[in-house]
């Protein structure tokens, strides 16, 4: 699939129920997953700078983010920006405690879960799960039994938010994923290399744990980090993946503006990144 509106986050596609026994008068939830790292947190996006929007109020959101278990600098199991493990209404995140940049900020879902629900796809919800300085080689790996062992923290988290909704009597279906991540990759040779077929692997796995086969998925391709040195084998592999892979798309962020670190995209570019993620999961799902 070429690339989207020129730029691209993971989505995963329209997959079976979930919920069971729903109150028949309320249509079943769209769910919509994302995953990653920084510019999925993003805490160089400052929330003041995003349009208000009535429709947060009506589209569900469960968040779980912030630095890995096993941060040099954070206590184990220090997430500075969650749900507390309920669901709440789409908001822009507040870091608890502060850490740098902006206190308050959000990610691409914001843009995404408007455009979403604007076109009509019914109710909307969303499980938000990243944290930054994250690789793929290692930290998000499944069945990694030693270090940050990602992949098993966000199963955990998003088992607990689907459960919820179950308890709830709530139908749902897992209908996208939606992936940016690949710096960290990209500073490490040998991450680097393997960074295709990792990926490939975990959108497998995403699928088979959360949605069904050929469920949409969303890549956003990572810009060009400046402290990233192998960066391109991991862009071309988000190309790649999101060209050949069926139900897979890409999109691209190259064009949007980031912050003085040549790392990290500020609100604007975050804005855009929703909406590219929102075009391309519509096209996908036949929207």
């Amino acid at each position: 699939m070429r690339s989207l509106g020129g730029s691209f986050v993971l989505a995963l596609g329209v997959s079976g129920f979930f919920g069971g026994n729903a109150i028949a008068a309320d249509p079943p939830l769209t769910v919509l997953i994302l995953a990653g790292q920084s510019d999925i947190l993003n805490w160089h996006a400052d929330a003041a700078l995003l349009p208000s929007d009535e429709a947060d109020a009506g589209i569900r959101f469960y968040y779980h983010t912030g630095a890995p278990p096993l941060h040099p600098q954070f206590p184990r199991n220090f997430f500075n920006a969650t749900s507390h493990d309920i669901w709440t209404t789409l908001r822009p995140q507040t870091q608890e405690t502060y850490h740098k940049f902006f206190r308050t900020f959000f990610g691409p879902e914001m843009t995404l879960g408007r455009r979403v629900a604007a076109a009509g796809v019914g109710p909307v919800a969303i499980i938000k799960v990243g944290y930054f300085g994250t690789n793929l080689a290692e930290d998000w790996r499944p069945g990694a039994t030693a270090g940050n062992q990602l992949y098993a923290l966000f199963h955990r988290q998003v088992t607990n938010a689907l459960d919820r909704l179950r308890a709830e009597r709530r139908e749902f279906h897992v209908a996208g994923f939606f992936w940016m991540q690949g710096g960290s990759d990209g500073a490490k040779a040998a991450f680097a290399a393997r960074y295709e077929e990792n990926l490939a692997q975990l959108i497998h796995r995403l699928r088979a744990d959360f949605g069904a086969v050929g469920t949409p998925f969303v890549i956003g391709r990572i810009p060009r980090i400046a402290n990233a040195p192998h960066r391109e084998i991991v862009r071309a592999a988000h190309v790649k993946l999101g060209t050949t892979l069926p139900g897979v798309a890409w999109i691209d962020s190259d064009d949007l503006p980031c912050d003085t670190d040549g790392v990290h995209l500020l609100a604007p570019g975050i804005v855009t990144v929703g909406e590219r993620m929102a075009a391309a999961w519509l096209k996908l799902a036949g929207r």
